[in-house]
């Protein structure tokens, strides 16, 4: 279906201290002119027809009953080509005699008083156009929108500073139709993903992000189709703070003899830890700290006794865990 509305401009011009001209006709100011055609659309069999309405407002914009006349620029036959508003005319394509589409205007004016020259400014021509397809020609393809879906994101309770998995591979280029997509001439060309968390958006049907802080995100998928036309869905994701990393270490050798290089190996820990600290108590109470971002270390055990260690790990997200005390025995 075509739609256009156009304004018309059109009226005497009065000079102050001057009457209106007699032969200029009656004033006409802002008046508008629409027409439609249904369907804009048509296969020459020699049967289907369109429908041309035509109405008029005035300028403030209510209908108005106006002449109007039409004229065809192209095959066919419109009947009639002078109506009054509102109004409608019937167009009758011929029967195709070409293997190619035609396209067809179809133009109206408004008619003043006493003639279409009648008005001092010209008014404007508004046209709509109809397109006529052979018969054996295909018919314009369906206008499609895309359904867009988050089908799954993995864990399902992400965690701060975590890999989080999204899926939109369910999204159809049209309808959804019970689990499935309907059968579609479109296919999808692009899944955009909006993390909520103003970082780089996402692409394709499967994505991977990386949430830093523990909070809730309205994550949006918008996905387009080989029309070019798009939708959107929002699903919150609630990310939490997750277990954090574990200590987990050995301290060798035990038994130690007394001036003994004692290894320290944190690289059994879990949760990816960023920092190891590492608390050493000997014999005598002395308390020594060290530690980096590397899982090992060592000390000396210089004094004869029971040395107590204990691993502190920290991850990215400044989540942190402390493991139990290890006894080293120095003789």
């Amino acid at each position: 279906m075509t739609l256009l509305t156009l304004p018309l401009a059109a009226g005497c011009v009065v000079h102050q201290n001057e009457a209106p001209s007699a032969l200029s006709g009656p004033a006409e100011a802002a008046f508008s002119l629409r027409l439609q055609a249904s369907p804009d659309s048509l296969v020459q069999d020699g049967v289907q027809t369109s429908t041309i309405s035509v109405t008029a407002f005035g300028p403030d914009g209510s209908a108005v009953a106006k002449n109007v006349q039409l004229t065809l620029e192209g095959p066919g036959t419109l009947t009639p080509v002078t109506l009054t508003t509102p109004g409608s005319a019937l167009y009758r394509p011929p029967a195709a005699t070409t293997t190619s589409p035609t396209v067809v205007t179809i133009l109206g004016s408004i008619v003043g008083t006493t003639g279409m020259t009648s008005l001092n400014n010209p008014l404007a021509t508004p046209q709509i156009s109809v397109t006529l397809r052979p018969v054996t020609s295909a018919p314009p393809p369906v206008a499609e929108t895309p359904t867009p879906v988050i089908t799954s994101v993995t864990p399902a309770t992400p965690s701060a500073g975590a890999v989080t998995l999204f899926n939109g591979s369910t999204s159809c280029p049209s309808f959804r139709s019970g689990t499935a997509c309907a059968s579609a001439n479109s296919t999808i060309t692009n899944w955009d993903w909006d993390f909520g968390d103003d970082t780089a958006h996402g692409s394709g049907s499967t994505v991977a992000h990386t949430f830093v802080t523990a909070r809730p995100y309205a994550v949006t998928l918008t996905v387009t189709n080989s029309q070019g036309r798009s939708a959107f869905t929002t699903s919150v994701v609630t990310v939490g703070n997750g277990t954090g990393p574990t200590a987990l270490f050995t301290a060798l050798p035990n038994p130690a003899a007394v001036g003994a290089t004692i290894a320290l190996d944190g690289s059994a820990s879990t949760g990816a830890p960023t920092n190891y600290l590492w608390t050493i108590t000997s014999p005598t109470a002395a308390i020594t700290q060290t530690g980096g971002s590397t899982p090992t270390s060592s000390f000396t055990a210089n004094v004869v006794g029971t040395w107590s260690i204990t691993l502190t790990v920290t991850d990215s997200n400044g989540r942190s865990n402390t493991s139990a005390a290890k006894q080293v025995v120095v003789q």
